[in-house]
């Protein structure tokens, strides 16, 4: 269903997005009634749109020769787009009906070729002038109302320009008496004869479509409804989908009046007003008989009854019905409100269909309030509602395709449980086990599975467990562990690492790349535990230490159990020496201990506050093992006490390789008072004491040996 909603929601983007793609890239604009095109690009950045102030003359028809008389008459500016009503002329603001005489200046046209010249509509006739020749002419202009004949057509006109002749004059005769506002109110544009015909049947394509498949909607719906008269959203719909095609066909490219040019012009736009008026009540029909217990039967009775009163404004002349499609604007957003307040309440029910039926109503609200807009001329866009309702039918059909979808949905749904089950799985399996013993799938896995490896093992413990958990319930124990192991887990993840196991208050992790991972995570997890300590502290708690212990070495990483029951697990030496380092890490008092082959095998020595503690023989091992403290995660006071201390205990080692243990025995014994927390300072000078007791000759090696159980 989700990824339903996100097809609907693209669709309708990517829809909208073409319906304006007609737009101009120009930022150039008409200044004082004259642009200059000689730096635009129109092979790389398109059309121009003539946009800005043209020169404007007022209740006069001048003809383009006259402009090359002596005596030009003084002009105002006005913008195109724009309606000249509302324009103060000599004090007094026009009234939408009158004529007048528009011009413009383009020169720079430098490249010789085809030009082409998108006219938009006009309210409402219109003579237009190229370089004192009529180019194109839509109704007949006159200086009043039994002179002129209206009519509105885009239009597209051809011309060439020569390496003569790189200026061309605009010379536009515009007279209003059928409308309430007067002048050309779309933009001009102006470009390549390809472009501008590629435009233009563009343009024609979409209308044709959207026209189109709002008829078969609509006969289907209706067909929908006849076979189930119960049911009356089909009615609704379809006869809305009839209603908005003549408004389609009459606005955008206008191919009513293309098709049938002496259409009278008064009727032609009151179909578009009745479409208008009557459209929006049968709309909330349609979304009222959807979500019937959502939706107020008697509001709906009202929008129809207000619809059908202003209905009767289109027995009136065009004007007036213009005029009371201002008023019923308003109306709208009244009914805009209801709509979202239905289609919210059927969301909180879950209601089937209720989300992309908002989102396909919120993208015909915006392309209406866009239409409102411009018309009212406060923006500069064109009419796009039929888009809007276009996709707004389209996510309505959409949603009568789920009824038949159910017998792929529960198809839908087991994968998802699959899915989930699988991501619950990793959270017991690790993935990087699974890949490792080169299976897809905890289902592939079979008892015995193994596999060796190079790898870096972490051993981590908290110290004191029993004290800490000794004033817990069982259920705050809980709580503890999985809170503190929630701060420094994460990090192992971080640094390339996977957890093998979770043991009581022990962690088993396990770094395939390389020992810097490992090292990394032990300090980033330290780091992790000052800060959960700062909350314990603040709450008079015991602060929690941890211990760390890492080796490096090969393994075996399998499965063993039995077929009813296994287990993933890891068996080497390498696992029992990273725990018993673990478990030297409270002999030393120190944070992290890691063996020599870790230490030898960093890429990034430098990075680390490094310094061997002694050689130690291990449960198990017969050859002792060096260990290593890796401080960077210590306090820094601690850190600096480790540095000042850490070349004298080499001296004193070095001393101890020489037998001679007096000079060791006093190095040690200023090592302890510069660090005198130092453990293995106290170690070696608890051996060197009775050696010296002695007067023995032992060496080194047999007095730095320590077993640990």
């Amino acid at each position: 269903m989700k990824k339903n909603k996100k097809v609907v929601i693209i669709f309708l983007i990517l829809s909208l997005l073409a319906g304006c793609s007609g737009k101009s890239k120009s930022s150039s604009r008409v200044l004082l009634g004259e642009i200059d095109v000689s730096s635009w690009n129109f092979s790389d950045r398109g059309f121009v749109a003539l946009d800005g102030d043209w020169e404007f003359y007022w209740g006069a028809f001048i003809q383009p020769e006259d402009f090359r008389g002596s005596e030009i008459p003084s002009s105002d500016y006005i913008a195109v787009p724009g309606d000249w009503k509302g324009k103060v002329i000599e004090g007094l603001p026009l009234e939408g009906n009158g004529y007048a005489t528009y011009r413009i200046l383009v020169s720079g046209l430098n490249e010789p070729g085809e030009y082409g010249l998108r006219i938009p509509y006009h309210f409402s006739s219109y003579r237009l002038f190229l370089n004192g020749k009529e180019i194109s002419k839509n109704g007949v202009v006159g200086e009043n109302k039994e002179s002129s004949i209206p009519q509105t057509v885009p239009k597209q006109v051809y011309f060439s320009i020569d390496e003569d002749s790189t200026d061309i004059e605009l010379v536009l005769h515009i007279s209003n008496f059928a409308m309430n506002k007067g002048g050309p109110l779309a933009s001009y544009r102006l470009g390549t004869a390809k472009q501008i015909r590629s435009m233009t049947e563009r343009a024609i394509f979409f209308d044709v479509f959207i026209a189109a498949c709002l008829f078969i909607m609509g006969l289907y719906h209706l067909g929908l409804f006849f076979l189930r008269r119960a049911e009356k959203s089909p009615l609704y719909f379809g006869l809305l989908c009839l209603l908005l095609i003549p408004r389609v066909l009459g606005l955008g490219e206008t191919l009513l009046i293309r098709a049938f040019p002496d259409f009278n012009f008064e009727i032609y736009i009151k179909l578009i007003f009745f479409s208008f008026f009557i459209g929006m009540p049968l709309f909330a029909k349609y979304l009222g008989s959807v979500f019937k217990d959502e939706s107020k039967k008697f509001i709906e009775n009202i929008f129809v009854g207000v619809g059908l009163l202003f209905s009767l404004t289109l027995f009136a002349p065009a004007r007036v019905s213009a005029t009371a499609t201002f008023v019923f604007q308003g109306v709208c957003l009244f009914m805009i409100g209801y709509f979202f307040y239905v289609l919210i309440a059927a969301m909180s029910k879950r209601r089937n269909g209720s989300v992309i039926g908002f989102i396909a109503v919120l993208f015909l609200i915006i392309t209406a309030v866009n239409d409102i807009l411009f018309d009212n001329q406060i923006i500069k866009t064109g009419y796009y509602a039929p888009y809007g309702l276009f996709l707004f039918i389209f996510a309505q059909s959409f949603l009568l395709s789920l009824k038949f979808s159910n017998a792929f949905k529960s198809v839908e749904q087991l994968s998802e449980n699959i899915i989930r089950l699988n991501k619950a799985n990793s959270r017991f399996v690790p993935n990087q086990f699974l890949s490792f013993l080169q299976k897809k799938s905890i289902e592939d896995i079979h008892l015995g599975d193994n596999v060796n490896k190079n790898m870096t093992v972490l051993f981590a413990d908290i110290r004191s467990f029993t004290k800490i958990s000794e004033e817990m319930s069982s259920e705050e124990i809980f709580a503890f562990l999985n809170g503190l192991l929630g701060k420094i887990s994460p990090v192992i993840r971080e640094n390339n690492g996977f957890i093998d196991k979770y043991m009581g208050d022990a962690i088993m992790a396990l770094f395939p790349e390389s020992p810097d991972d490992a090292v990394n995570s032990a300090i980033s997890m330290l780091e992790a535990l000052d800060l959960y300590n700062i909350d314990r502290i603040s709450s008079d708690k015991i602060p929690v230490r941890i211990g760390i212990g890492i080796h490096t070495g090969n393994l075996i990483l399998g499965t063993i159990g039995e077929e009813q029951r296994m287990d993933g697990t890891v068996i080497s030496d390498t696992v029992n020496l990273a725990s018993r380092l673990e478990g030297l890490s409270k002999v030393y008092n120190v944070n992290m201990v890691v063996s020599k082959e870790v230490v030898d095998n960093l890429v990034n020595k430098e990075k680390y506050f490094c310094r061997f503690i002694g050689k130690v023989k291990v449960k198990g091992k017969s050859v002792a093992t060096s260990i290593y403290d890796i401080y960077n995660a210590d306090p820094v006071d601690l850190i600096n006490k480790k540095h000042i201390v850490k070349m004298h205990f080499d001296e004193a080692l070095k001393l101890c390789g020489e037998q001679n243990y007096e000079d060791a025995h006093e190095k040690f014994k200023k090592i302890l008072e510069l660090h005198p927390e130092d453990v293995s300072t106290h170690l070696y000078l608890k051996k060197i004491c009775p050696i010296l007791e002695a007067n023995s000759t032992d060496v080194l090696d047999d007095i730095t040996v320590m077993t640990t159980k």
